[in-house]
């Protein structure tokens, strides 16, 4: 696996879970089929610009530089912005969007590199999302969904 889709899949890992240290994040990393030693989690932290915030319990735990953040929020907002509806077949996801930003909305879901998506296509109003296995679609789906109503 190459460096930047190893470090997408911590930049989801991070978002959507609380991960407390770096053996939490080399397990969550070999939970998604990626085997990484400790010393590239601690190469990743450092060059990903990591870092510990406490939650309202006083655990800490990692987060994105704000940055960082930002741009992943304006990429859900365009993905947001940009889609009229969801649909799964076997293992595809067909999206409409508005005309002119299928690519928009490929772009920002390429971005989040989630292990599961394999890549998309995008023509002027349609997206075409790869999904690796048919059993993976709902999930994709529902993250998808959960992504753009929060």
């Amino acid at each position: 696996m190459i460096k930047n889709e190893r470090q997408n899949a911590i930049r989801n890992i991070i978002t959507t879970r609380s991960i407390q240290n770096q053996k939490e994040l080399q397990l969550a990393l070999q939970e998604r089929g990626i085997e990484v030693t400790q010393a590239t989690v601690s190469r990743d932290i450092k060059q990903m610009h990591l870092r510990k915030k406490s939650r309202e319990d006083g655990i800490y735990h990692y987060v994105l530089d704000p940055t960082e953040m930002d741009e992943i929020e304006r990429q859900i907002r365009m993905l947001s912005d940009s889609v009229l509806s969801m649909a799964g077949v076997n293992n595809q996801i067909v999206i409409r969007t508005f005309s002119g930003s299928a690519h928009v909305a490929g772009e920002a879901i390429d971005n989040m590199g989630w292990s599961e998506i394999l890549g998309t296509i995008a023509g002027d109003n349609t997206l075409l999302v790869i999904v690796r296995s048919n059993q993976e679609v709902g999930e994709v789906l529902q993250r998808l969904r959960h992504l753009m109503t929060r």
